[in-house]
């Protein structure tokens, strides 16, 4: 796992882009709600459409047929949600995140969790590290991800824009056609990292703050 540090928030404006750019048949980002307001925001002003359903109504087994009916559109080309969520505070349950990531696999699309409420399900107690129980995510059940959390909440950093986005392996290494068309060449990662986001935020400051590093 490949991580970058930066607010999760801020992240999700090129990782949308950079996920929207993977195959020119794929340009739209189906996004959970209830939703945080600024994340549709984010998705719609870099020009990335997005299409939404109410999670709420299609839990448990039933999120699969709803979910598989956008992806079956073949015009899909990442999955956007929070867990847990803002502002409901709705927890996606393993049955739900093992949906979510098998149809993504499925499919051949990008999942963004975000997971900037890390371990805040205070339900049982996630606040050991190294000992069960731990964080529910969907990467147990795809190589298709990226995790956004924050650090900023995490900490209580609330004027200090802090996070780590993480990216699993496969996705870092792997080369989409699309990507080569408009960017000459590089992974999904190097791409994402020394184009996209080296273009939309500070330029050298980027290089500075930037850190991958082994998971």
């Amino acid at each position: 796992m490949r991580t970058r540090y930066r607010s999760p928030c801020k992240e999700l404006l090129p990782l949308s882009l950079h996920a929207a750019n993977v195959t020119r048949k794929k340009r739209h980002n189906p996004v959970y709600r209830p939703r945080f307001s600024r994340t549709k925001a984010t998705i719609g002003c870099n020009g990335t459409k997005y299409e939404t359903f109410d999670v709420y109504d299609y839990r448990g087994c039933k999120l699969k047929e709803k979910l598989e009916s956008y992806l079956k559109k073949g015009n899909i080309s990442a999955i956007v949600y929070s867990n847990p969520n803002n502002p409901s505070w709705i927890c996606l349950k393993e049955e739900e995140l093992r949906i979510i990531g098998e149809l993504a696999t499925r499919y051949d699309v990008i999942v963004l969790e975000d997971l900037a409420y890390f371990a805040m399900d205070f339900r049982q107690d996630l606040s050991k590290p190294f000992h069960a129980p731990y964080q529910p995510s969907v990467a147990h059940y795809t190589d298709h991800y990226i995790l956004l959390i924050s650090g900023s909440k995490a900490f209580s950093y609330a004027g200090q824009r802090i996070g780590v986005s993480c990216i699993s392996d496969k996705l870092y290494h792997r080369a989409y056609p699309g990507l080569t068309q408009r960017y000459g060449g590089g992974t999904f990662g190097t791409v994402f990292i020394h184009r996209v986001l080296y273009a939309l935020s500070s330029g050298p400051a980027t290089r500075r703050n930037t850190h991958l590093q082994p998971c």
